[in-house]
Order: structure tokens, then C-alpha cells, then sequence
């Protein structure tokens, strides 16, 4: 979807993964893991995909992240157990994963965003939520510092258990948990403060599981498709939550090309 107006959904080359997710690397568009999929590149100039190179775990509802030329994706699901493994992946057009710190609980479905830190050339990666291996749901968040490749528990815990998506806003100084639940609201951190909580923020239009978000600018996140209460129907509706006003709101002329669900979305500057 370009930002020019009036905004049209534009297809690409076709490209089939349920459960997967994806970050910006390099200019390019680097999607991990799902159903039947293991590592693809997308050139968004182009439009086309190509093969990236082979994760030695694969994994789906997991969490990735880029940090600087660091891509990093943690946890998920495989063979019907959590993951607690993180895999890595340098910069650089041979590059192959390697494996990093194992995060501290093995989790399903976590939110996962880039977050602010005191040196700005060392972002760090928060982890949020989730289900273990018997399906629990986890208030627990975990941040990983990559430079030191550590995961450490954080005092912070989500005002009730919950697998969510993950959003950076303001500049990574915040976080919104946008829950896969038609029970339970948003939740916002700011991260500046290490007494900071996180607080319950207002509920969404209409309530869904298994969409897709992105931040959008810097104090808003969009929520692409999904399944409606209940697994009644899947969607084709977005919403935009504006932090500042504390409000979702419904944005007709941004509806995707057809119902959709366990996609993911990225915003590419």
C-alpha cells in the first residue's frame, strides 16, 4: 500500500506464508518462517522474491526484529513445542544465521519491538507476551541486548496474560501490545523509565485475532485484517490507533484486497 493518495493495494509477485514474519533489511523486505516457507527476500523496487538463506530451526508465530544490520528472530512454534532459541543473522549479502542467547521462557505468539536505548547506536529487542508449551498465556516480557547477546526478565509485566502483536512508537521510547484476543485491550510501555508499568489503553473498533500490525509515523499503528469474534469470518477492515489521542478509528480507504489473516505487515520508509 503506497502512502500517495488517493492509497491503492498493489499485488507482487506471489508469495504464500501463514504465520510468518517479516522486517526491512537492507532495502529489502526479509520474511522468516510460517507454514511450508523458510527465508525469502523481497526487493520492493523490483517487486520480486528469491530465496534467503536457510534458517537452521524453522519456526512460525515466532518474533523477528532488525536491529541495525542485525536481523534477529526468537521463539515460536515447531514440531507442536515452543522455541526458546533466537536465531541471528549478520549484515551482508553472504551471510548465514547463527545462534544466539536462548531467550529465558520458551514462548509462542509474543509481541516483538525494537526499543530505545541510552546509546542510540545499540537498540535492543522487547519481548512481549505469549504462550508457553502447554498453551498458557504469559504477562512476562523479555529485552534482549544484543551487543551483550542477552535476555533478561523485566520487572514490567503485561496488565494480564495475553499473545499479542508488538508495535514501536515515539521513536522506540514506547511500546504497543495490540492483543490476538476479541477479550482483552491494548496495552501501552513507555520504555524510558525502568519503574515505568503498562497501562491499558482503549479498546479497538471492532475486536479480531491473527492480524497483522505496523507503526505507522511516529505515534501511530495500523491493524490489517483478520478473523472476527469467534472465528466467525475473516476480515478485510483496518484501523489506525493515534497514541496521542488514546483512539482507534476505522480507515475505509485503506481496506485490503481481500479478506485476510496470520499475514504480517511492515512499514517501509
Amino acid at each position: 500500500l503506497s502512502a500517495a493518495s488517493p492509497a491503492e493495494w498493489v499485488w507482487l509477485e506471489g508469495k504464500r506464508a501463514r504465520f510468518s514474519s517479516v522486517v526491512v533489511r537492507e532495502g529489502e523486505l526479509l520474511l522468516t518462517g510460517g507454514l511450508k516457507h523458510d527465508c525469502s527476500l523481497l526487493s520492493p523496487r523490483t517487486g520480486r522474491w528469491r530465496d534467503g538463506p536457510s534458517m537452521p530451526t524453522n519456526r512460525r508465530l515466532h518474533c523477528a526484529a532488525q536491529l541495525g544490520g542485525l536481523s534477529v528472530i526468537c521463539g515460536g512454534l515447531w514440531d507442536g513445542g515452543a522455541l526458546s532459541s533466537t536465531l541471528l543473522l549478520p549484515a551482508g549479502d553472504t551471510a548465514q544465521w547463527a545462534p544466539g542467547c536462548e531467550i529465558t521462557a520458551a514462548r509462542v505468539g509474543a509481541g516483538g519491538a525494537v526499543v530505545a536505548a541510552a546509546d542510540a547506536s545499540a537498540p535492543r529487542v522487547l519481548l512481549v507476551g505469549g504462550s508457553d508449551d502447554d498453551g498458557t498465556e504469559l504477562d512476562s516480557c523479555e529485552l534482549y541486548d544484543a551487543a551483550a547477546d542477552r535476555w533478561s526478565m523485566q520487572e514490567a509485566r503485561l496488565p494480564q496474560p495475553m499473545r499479542c502483536c508488538a508495535a514501536s512508537i515515539a521513536g522506540g521510547s514506547a511500546v504497543l501490545a495490540v492483543p490476538q484476543s476479541d477479550k482483552k485491550r491494548c496495552a501501552l510501555l513507555d520504555v524510558r523509565s525502568s519503574s515505568a508499568r503498562w497501562q491499558p489503553m482503549a479498546s479497538r473498533e471492532s475486536e479480531r485475532c491473527f492480524h497483522a500490525v505496523a507503526a505507522v509515523g511516529e505515534h501511530s499503528v495500523v491493524m490489517l485484517g483478520g478473523w472476527e469474534t469467534d472465528f466467525e469470518e475473516r476480515t478485510d477492515t483496518v484501523q489506525l490507533y493515534d497514541a496521542r489521542a488514546d483512539r482507534w478509528s476505522e480507515r475505509a480507504e485503506w481496506r485490503l484486497p481481500a479478506p485476510s489473516s496470520s499475514h504480517c505487515a511492515v512499514l517501509i520508509d
